[in-house]
């Protein structure tokens, strides 16, 4: 084999490998892009060893059509690697992680001297990995990457789509996740226009100068419409919180929605016309429009009075919080694991899916709220309770924080996208 010749090679197949005698077959899909100088470059801080020039790098993951046991072992039957080392190298494996039993979405790094493979690596999480070394006598270890934690000041100017203006700018998409659960009591998100811009300070997580993950967010600055939200993450009598700029919690008793991205496809009113029924009838809730299957949350802590069947409610639970207020949730596609009459949900719980049982055009949430017994709009009445802000004794010294943070804001560079058409 030819010095060098990783630096141009690539491969991009699909095996099919029988798991066991008797198992669905395990798709395992194997594809390799990097260049041969990164490989080499970043293989000691990856893989725990280093690379020669002359070794093939085989990316492989494990497709969710795959049964967890018995695809590793495919995998490296398709390398022609016999039976009794496989047995050897999964009894080796035992003390560190049992690798008969693979997830789907795992990765698994194959590494050849020719045709003879001489390691191969599972990354059992973002920063550890199990090193198979094949070469003279079989040895299996864990190699753990190292993971710097940095801060980051992100500004970013929207079009359409937080996620979307996130991953375009570089940054890990997980941020939008985060940046909704900070903002999810003060801020709709369903009232996103173009030219919207937050501001974020953060800390990631990086290997090799990847993000692998988004950790702690300590201040959010959201401008919708020329008005401006402010987040500070501080802490209060040993417990961390979320505060405006004068103070106040965010954490409010409910959630300003049951879902984390969608649209309003219907408001509240004493008079819509209802799309199969063809009557005028009033709508004593807020549809939300969502793919199927969108994950559906309790708007606040409560105990589950009804998780059933109902007509033209189809699927639906309901939730009494406490004596004034009471949600309820319709037309799901499927209810949320250990949700059933009786029981107890925190905020923020999965309750159920989105889907369109009952009477419905198609998937949407139909979000209905109580108060005192008596059907309310959602929109006007959900924002009433929420937690004690900072003490009058903690007021100079959060003020002092909130400067540090704003003069950190400062230091962002602003990715613009509001002047594309769509993201």
């Amino acid at each position: 084999m030819r010095k060098n010749n990783i630096k141009n090679w690539a491969l991009s197949a699909t095996i099919l490998c029988a798991v066991g005698c008797t198992q669905q077959p395990a798709e395992v899909c194997i594809e390799t892009k990097l260049p041969a100088p990164d490989l080499r470059k970043m293989s000691s801080s990856l893989y725990g060893f280093e690379l020669e020039d002359d070794m093939k790098v085989i990316n492989a993951s494990f497709t969710p059509n795959n049964t967890k046991e018995g695809a590793f072992t495919s995998l490296l039957q398709s390398h022609k690697i016999d039976k009794e080392t496989i047995c050897e190298v999964i009894e080796k494996s035992l003390p560190i992680f049992d690798l008969r039993y693979i997830e789907p979405g795992k990765k698994c790094t194959v590494i050849k001297d020719g045709d003879q493979v001489q390691y191969i690596v599972y990354e059992k999480s973002k920063a550890e990995n199990v090193v198979v070394d094949l070469r003279d006598s079989i040895s299996v270890y864990e190699h753990k990457k190292e993971l710097q934690v940095r801060r980051r000041e992100v500004a970013i100017k929207i079009s359409t789509s937080i996620y979307a203006s996130i991953e375009k700018a570089g940054h890990n998409p997980e941020l939008a996740t985060k940046i909704s659960e900070v903002m999810q009591w003060s801020f709709d998100f369903f009232r996103i226009k173009k030219g919207d811009m937050f501001k974020v300070i953060f800390d990631e997580e990086v290997i090799d100068g990847k993000s692998v993950g988004v950790t702690d967010v300590y201040a959010l600055s959201f401008t919708n419409e020329g008005k401006e939200y402010y987040a500070f993450k501080y802490e209060q009598n040993g417990k961390e919180s979320f505060y405006d700029e004068n103070g106040n919690s965010l954490r409010k008793a409910f959630l300003k929605a049951p879902l984390k991205f969608s649209r309003i496809s219907s408001g509240f009113t004493t008079s819509r016309f209802h799309p199969i029924l063809h009557i005028y009838r009033a709508h004593n809730g807020i549809d939300y429009a969502a793919p199927k299957g969108t994950p559906i949350m309790a708007i606040g802590d409560g105990t589950v009075l009804e998780a059933t069947y109902g007509g033209g409610n189809g699927n639906y639970v309901k939730i009494k919080h406490n004596s004034t207020y009471t949600s309820q949730y319709l037309h799901m596609s499927k209810f949320g694991e250990n949700i059933k009459k009786g029981g107890s949900v925190k905020q923020g719980d999965v309750i159920g899916y989105v889907g369109s049982t009952g009477l419905a055009t198609g998937p949407h949430l139909c979000f209905r709220f109580w108060k005192n017994g008596t059907q309310v709009n959602p929109a006007t009445n959900m924002a009433e309770a929420m937690e004690t802000g900072i003490a009058s004794n903690q007021k100079s010294k959060f003020k002092l924080h909130v400067a540090e943070m704003k003069e950190s804001f400062l230091k962002a560079h602003i990715f613009d996208y509001s002047s594309m058409a769509s993201l």
